[in-house]
This record gives structure tokens, C-alpha cells and sequence, in this order.
């Protein structure tokens, strides 16, 4: 089976309307490979696999699989399905994964991000926007991924800080690659595109539907290590992500607020369930004790278009597009090294390329620990 069909039998399977992925997974714990799956005639004794499933399966037109290939191709995007390498392991070790992700922009190495989801309302006061602003931007400068779902209100003040700090963001849409939604977030849209990464397991064209979007919201929990809440009232969509969180064994945190206003009824609750109480980015990475010297802040305070990018009133001025100056080139050819075995060269070259932990470099040298 070539890569090109492999492919098209991923999405063949996905966008079945009988589908979901509970239902895939049973297919895939059944079959051994996606070929099986698509050239099986029989799955009257699989669990959970009715009638009208087994009549969509033993449809094989790979037309609209095509039509899919297509429409990611001309939007400029890729596909990664579920045994792809490239694929997000934080996404494929859980019960319900997405099998197919639809990616514009940057498909980054995700074991070596400290990804941190950060939601909040759609209706935020000033306070609100100011501490996502910050928080976001303070924890870009450390590192730390933001993932959001690109929503109005404070998911889209998490991702524009993350930007403006020269950071990568990522964002998690509830429709197809290709619809932005909300419409007025184009350009934040296109911004995230551009330095980091737009995702969704919806194909091209899909709708933003009000049920694809608790679909989205364990998508950005499950991708994420973290998730901060930093403002919601009692029935915020926000706390629906927190709950998936916690149900995947992710760490939650919560920015306080005002104990008399509605709008912090959803923090102020989380924190009394055993959120971490949050008042800075650093409150964040302190629960990461092991991420501080792996994670790469970014060399510039700005790489987007700032005209594009909302004001945030309260926000203190500062200069963003100052790039790090007396930037030196290290090569293991430096002076520092000429002394060092072979073995210990290894290590220092694989540490030129990228910040690793021990245990990857143990494992891309082949040696143990020790």
C-alpha cells in the first residue's frame, strides 16, 4: 500500500456520516491495518457497528476521499492521520482520538512543546483581557506553547499575546481548515497560520455546527498539558474544556476574580476544586520544573503584522520588534570542545541541533542512561 492510498483510506473512513471516532476505534482495535478496514465486506460482528454503518463501509468510492485531498491541497493545508509519525501523541493515546487532522502552518515536533491551553469566556470584562493578555505573552516568553480555540473573547487575547510575544500559538477550530470562524478573526486566522499552526479533524467546507465544537474543546484539552481558565461565569463553555482536562489527567489552573461578580463564578469554583491558583505565567511553569532548560523562548518580541492585531486597553507599551542581538553560531568545532571523545561529541551535536531530554538522547544514540 503506497502512501497515497493509505491516505485516501484514512479519509475514506473519516468522513462517513456513520462515523465517529468511537466507532473507528472499535473498527481499528478489530482490523490490524486501515487497508483491512476499507477492503473488509463483512462487519456484521463487530460491537457497536449497525446497519447503518455497515452499509457506509461497504460503500469503497474513494471519490470523495479525493475531493477531500484536494480541497486540503488548494487550502494550502496538510493531512496527518493517526499512524502518521508526524502525528500528535498527546492526541493519539487517548480513547476518542481525532484520526485525521487537517493542519495549516507549521507541523511542529509536539513532544518537545510545553503546549498550554488557555480559555476563557466570550464575553470578558477589561480585566479579563488584561490578564490573558499577559499571562499568555509572559508564558510565550518562557517557552510555553498557547493552544486556543480561536474563539471570540479571550481565546482570541491568549493567541494574539502569544504573536505579539514572537511566540508560535496553535488553534483549534470547530469547522473545516478552510471556514474561519468566527469570520472576524481572519486575520488572526492568518497570523497563526503563518507562526504556528491552525488544526481541526473536520474536513474542508465542514460548517462550524454547534456540536463540533465540545468535539474541538477535548481536542485543545487533550493536546494541551495544562489548561488555564482565566475568566468564566458558571456556565461557560471554558469549563466544559476544563472538565475534559481533568478527565484526561491534565493539569488545571485558574486566574481568581472579583468573589461578587458573575463573570469569575467558574474560576473562583475551579480554584476551590483543586485548580491552581494562578497570578502569573511563572505560577504556570513551576508545575514544569523539567521543561525550563528543554523549552526555546523566541529570539524576536514580534513577527506579526501589528496592524492586524487588536489594542488591549490597560496594556502596558513595550518595543516588539527588537530582534536578539550578538546572536554566536555554536558548532562542535568550537574551541571549548576540541577536547572532548567521540561519545561526548555525540552529545554536544545532538544538543547544537535541538534542546533534548537525556532520555531522547540516550535513545537517538543508542546508549543506555547511564
Amino acid at each position: 500500500m503506497n502512501m497515497e492510498e493509505h491516505l485516501l483510506y484514512w479519509v475514506w473512513l473519516t468522513i462517513k456520516p456513520a462515523m465517529n471516532s468511537t466507532k473507528i476505534t472499535w473498527l481499528w482495535e478489530h482490523f490490524e491495518t486501515i487497508k483491512d478496514i476499507y477492503e473488509e465486506t463483512e462487519y456484521n460482528d463487530i460491537a457497536g457497528i449497525g446497519p447503518s454503518e455497515i452499509s457506509a463501509l461497504r460503500d469503497k468510492s474513494l471519490d470523495a476521499a479525493k475531493k477531500v485531498v484536494e480541497q486540503t491541497e488548494r487550502a494550502g493545508a496538510k493531512i496527518l492521520t493517526y499512524e502518521d509519525i508526524n502525528f500528535p501523541d498527546m492526541l493519539r493515546n487517548i480513547i476518542d482520538p481525532p484520526y485525521v487532522l487537517y493542519i495549516k502552518g507549521e507541523i511542529m515536533n509536539w513532544d518537545r512543546l510545553l503546549p498550554i491551553g488557555v480559555v476563557g469566556t466570550r464575553k470578558s470584562t477589561d480585566y479579563g483581557k488584561l490578564v490573558t493578555n499577559r499571562i499568555s505573552r509572559d508564558m510565550t516568553k518562557m517557552g510555553i506553547t498557547v493552544v486556543s480555540g480561536m474563539a471570540r473573547g479571550l481565546d482570541a487575547s491568549a493567541a494574539w499575546a502569544a504573536l505579539r510575544a514572537g511566540g508560535k500559538t496553535i488553534a483549534v477550530l470547530g469547522s473545516g481548515i478552510d471556514v474561519i470562524y468566527p469570520p472576524d478573526n481572519k486575520n488572526l486566522y492568518e497570523e497563526i497560520c503563518e507562526h504556528g499552526a491552525v488544526i481541526t479533524e473536520y474536513p474542508p467546507g465542514s460548517e462550524p455546527l454547534p456540536g463540533h465544537f465540545p468535539e474541538r474543546n477535548r481536542i485543545i484539552a487533550r493536546l494541551s498539558k495544562g489548561l488555564l481558565v482565566t475568566e468564566a461565569p458558571k456556565d461557560s463553555g471554558a469549563l466544559i474544556t476544563a472538565r475534559c482536562a481533568l478527565e484526561n489527567g491534565r493539569d488545571i489552573f485558574a486566574v481568581p476574580g472579583n468573589i461578587f461578580d458573575e463573570h469569575y463564578v467558574g474560576t473562583n469554583n475551579l480554584i476551590q476544586q483543586g485548580a491552581k491558583l494562578v497570578m502569573s505565567a511563572q505560577d504556570v511553569m513551576d508545575e514544569y520544573p523539567y521543561a525550563a532548560k528543554l523549552l526555546r523562548p523566541p529570539k524576536i518580541q514580534v513577527v506579526i503584522k501589528t496592524q492586524n492585531m487588536p489594542h488591549y486597553d490597560g496594556e502596558e507599551s513595550e518595543e516588539y520588534n527588537a530582534p536578539i542581538q550578538n546572536e554566536q553560531k555554536i558548532t562542535i568545532e568550537s574551541k571549548k570542545y576540541l577536547l572532548l571523545d567521540d561519545e561526548e561529541k555525540k552529545i554536544i551535536q545532538l544538543l547544537i541541533e535541538a534542546n533534548m531530554h537525556i532520555d531522547d538522547i540516550a535513545r537517538r544514540l543508542e546508549k543506555p542512561v547511564g
